[in-house]
Order: C-alpha cells, then sequence, then structure tokens
C-alpha cells in the first residue's frame, strides 16, 4: 500500500474501533497512530515515515548541539544516516511486530502510556495491511 492508503486505512479503521469497543473517538491518538502507520516503511529511501523521522533526528542534533555537544550530535546524524543507508533493507527489521513493540516503548517514553499503545497499536496496522492488501 502507498502512504495515503496507510494513513487512511489505520485512521478510519482505528476510529471505528474505538467508537464501537471504546466509546468514543481521540482524535490525538488516531493521528499518532495513523502517523505511527507510515514507520515500518522508514527503511525504504523515499517512504514519507523516513521523512519524518530524517527530520526528527535534524532537530534532535541541532538541540544538542545548542546544548554544547557538537560530538554527539554529529554521531546521531552519522549513525542514523549511515545505518539507515547502509545496513537495512525494505521489508526487513522494521516492517516486524518486535520494531512494533520497541516503536510503542519509544512513544511510551516520550508521550505516555496512551500514547504508546496506540502508536504500537499503529506500527502494527500497518503490518496487518501490508499482508491484507495488494502492495502497489
Amino acid at each position: 500500500m502507498n502512504y495515503p492508503a496507510h494513513l487512511a486505512v489505520t485512521a478510519i479503521g482505528l476510529a471505528l474501533i474505538m467508537e464501537f469497543f471504546l466509546g468514543g473517538v481521540d482524535i490525538a491518538l488516531v493521528v499518532i497512530a495513523a502517523l505511527s502507520a507510515l514507520m515500518p516503511d522508514m527503511d525504504h529511501p523515499e517512504a514519507k515515515g523516513r521523512m519524518i523521522v530524517n527530520a526528527a533526528v535534524a532537530i534532535l542534533a541541532v538541540w544538542i548541539a545548542f546544548a554544547g555537544s557538537m560530538l554527539v550530535a554529529f554521531l546521531i546524524i552519522l549513525g542514523w544516516f549511515v545505518g539507515s543507508n547502509f545496513f537495512v533493507e525494505h521489508r526487513g527489521h522494521f516492517h516486524s511486530f518486535a520494531a512494533a513493540g520497541l516503536f510503542g516503548l519509544l512513544i511510551y517514553w516520550a508521550l505516555g502510556e496512551q500514547a504508546g499503545l496506540w502508536a504500537a497499536i499503529g506500527y502494527s496496522a500497518h503490518i496487518l495491511e501490508d499482508g491484507m492488501f495488494k502492495v502497489w
């Protein structure tokens, strides 16, 4: 599936699940889940998820550089860009439920329990969607 389809299927599907099983839709959690559905493709050079992660890595590195550690900022950028360009393959480790769990833990650490849970659900939805629908 392409990224608009992943966004739409995840957002609509999880909003319906929230409405029918949880008694109401939390738009912020649907947005977190839908954006998380883009993350498994971050191993593809042209993926929207990768563009989001690239921007986040750059912002983190600039923030660390302004905090006074140019070496750490340089190592973060070097590690991400070398690692993501030379040591991963598309539909490899990032397309796994283990990666979904790790991503959920990262978001849990950054944004809290509910955000982490729905981020992992959105990430997992991408993997399920790729398995259920023709990839185009």
